[in-house]
C-alpha cells in the first residue's frame, strides 16, 4: 500500500477516535448524565438524631458538595443537619 494511503487511513482512524471521545464526553457531562446537576434537581435528606428527625429537600449539587465518603470503608459519612446542626443527616430512601 502506498505511503500516502496509509497516512490517510491513520488520519481517518484518529478523527473517528476523537469524535467518539467527544460524543462520550458530551453525553457524560450533559444534564441527564452524572457530570452536571440542574439547580432544580433535589434530594430528600433525613436526620437520624432522635431529638430532631427532620426531613427536608436539598439541592442535588449542594448534597454532592456536603457528602463525604470514608475512603477506608467506602461508607457515606453523615452530613450536618440544617435543623439541629449535628452530623446526623443522610440521604433519605
Amino acid at each position: 500500500m502506498e505511503e500516502s494511503k496509509k497516512k490517510l487511513i491513520m488520519i481517518g482512524i484518529i478523527v473517528v477516535c476523537l469524535a467518539a471521545a467527544a460524543i462520550i464526553y458530551v453525553k457524560n457531562t450533559s444534564r441527564d448524565g452524572r457530570g452536571r446537576t440542574s439547580a432544580s434537581e433535589t434530594m430528600w435528606v433525613k436526620c437520624s438524631n432522635p431529638d430532631c428527625e427532620a426531613e427536608y429537600e436539598m439541592n442535588k449539587g449542594e448534597y454532592h458538595k456536603q457528602v463525604q465518603i470514608d475512603a477506608d470503608s467506602m461508607e457515606t459519612l453523615p452530613m450536618r443537619c440544617e435543623k439541629c446542626g449535628e452530623d446526623s443527616a443522610y440521604l433519605a430512601e
